[in-house]
């Protein structure tokens, strides 16, 4: 398994995931003037349902500082 820098994140990959750098890149959106990727891609990424992300998420909260996470507002999720 190979490891790809992207801007300040170490995103890990495989032949049999996503494949090219732009393919991650394509999920990379700019909202609130922070580089993010939605749980669904973040999901597909590893292989997992978007439930089952964000249960993990929940039950490991003390893993993932505030800064990291953010819910979207209707209207940012209208204009994704």
């Amino acid at each position: 398994m190979e490891s790809i820098q992207i801007s300040n994140a170490i995103v890990a990959t495989s032949s049999n995931k996503l494949d090219t750098l732009q393919e991650i890149e394509d999920r990379i959106f700019c909202i609130r003037g922070v580089q993010v990727m939605i749980d669904k891609d973040l999901a597909d990424f590893y292989s997992v349902k978007t439930k089952r992300l964000n249960e993990q998420v929940k039950r490991n909260i003390e893993r993932f500082p505030a800064h990291y996470m953010f819910q979207l507002t209707k209207e940012e999720q209208r204009s994704r």
